[in-house]
């Protein structure tokens, strides 16, 4: 309650014991949270008094309007370290405060550290292709579309992480080949998943032998569907796409440099963490590993993928 004048104290208790104004409309005239408002009624209630008893713990270094202007300073450099942002407080809001305090405001107001996402810049065509691919089907059933591609898992996607103090030695996984490699390739729904490993370098033989094996004994429930791949050579081919039509699936030309739009790019890194878990040392422990995960993986959190792949088309057919 320290940074409440006795001016405002006194215009609180007015306004609740006089005008039975509401503790949340008071605490929004006097920029001061809820809590605050009740401890000035409580003080003044106990003890008559008006003034601020001894404040515990140390004093706000801002206020709450001032919390407000760090956050808007925040949001505006996102990438900017809390000494940038401290200098960016004396500058814009005139508070001196320590680069240790803007790292305490900074969580406080919901901030977290994420690794700032890369993507490639694309070409004004490329753009607007991207763009019109999102505008044609945004109002699509998401739930009627299957997302496809392969992912090439290595003994160094194998580490976790481990937590030890400073200066203690750090753990160690030694694996029998740090070379190994398995690749996998997969087809998610929403009510749908299948998974393979391949050996060789993928081609149009290998992908029609994979879409014939594991989609299409199920094309009769798979029918008008529309079916998300990049468009690498192979995915063109005449065979495959013949191979839809003759299956009735609709295969989509995805644009160039569109893998937010590929729920699968999601799943990838959730088997990634659980392949990693079980720490596999040989290639066959690591082959086991990829199964194991493909297998677990439940529906619904493919279905908690698909979900933001269509947040992205959203947001991309609204630019």
């Amino acid at each position: 309650m320290s940074h409440l004048s006795d001016i405002e104290r006194t215009q609180i208790i007015m306004e609740r014991e006089r005008d039975a104004t509401k503790i949340s409309i008071i605490a929004k005239n006097h920029n001061c949270a809820s809590s605050t408002v009740r401890r000035v009624l409580a003080r003044y209630h106990e003890t008559g008094e008006i003034t601020g008893g001894q404040s515990s713990g140390r004093p706000c270094a801002l206020s709450s309007a001032e919390k407000r202007k760090l956050d808007r300073i925040i949001k505006s450099k996102p990438t900017a370290t809390a000494t940038s942002l401290a200098n960016g407080t004396l500058e814009k809001i005139g508070k001196r405060v320590s680069p240790r305090t803007i790292q305490r405001y900074r969580r406080e107001l919901g901030y977290r550290p994420y690794h700032q996402k890369i993507t490639k810049s694309l070409t004004s065509t490329q753009e607007e292709t991207k763009t019109s691919f999102a505008q044609a089907h945004v109002n699509d059933d998401i739930k009627r579309w299957l997302f496809s591609d392969e992912k090439i898992f290595t003994m160094s996607d194998v580490g976790t992480i481990a937590w030890c103090k400073p200066g203690e030695p750090r753990p160690v996984h030694a694996v029998d080949n740090i070379k190994a490699h398995a690749q996998l390739w997969g087809v998610i729904g929403w009510n749908f998943k299948a998974f393979s490993r391949y050996d060789g370098f993928m081609n149009s033989n290998i992908y029609h032998d994979l879409l014939s094996t594991y989609v299409q004994p199920h094309t009769s429930k798979l029918r008008r569907y529309k079916f998300y791949q990049d468009n690498i050579s192979y995915h063109k081919a005449q065979k495959i796409l013949s191979w839809f039509e003759d299956n009735g699936i609709e295969c989509l030309n995805a644009p160039s440099y569109s893998s937010e739009f590929n729920a699968i790019e999601y799943v990838w890194s959730w088997i990634k963490s659980h392949v990693a878990a079980q720490q596999p040392k040989t290639t066959a422990q690591l082959n086991n590993a990829i199964d194991k995960a493909c297998n677990d993986i439940p529906q619904k959190i493919i279905q908690s993928y698909i979900s933001p792949s269509l947040r992205e088309i959203q947001e991309r057919a609204n630019q």
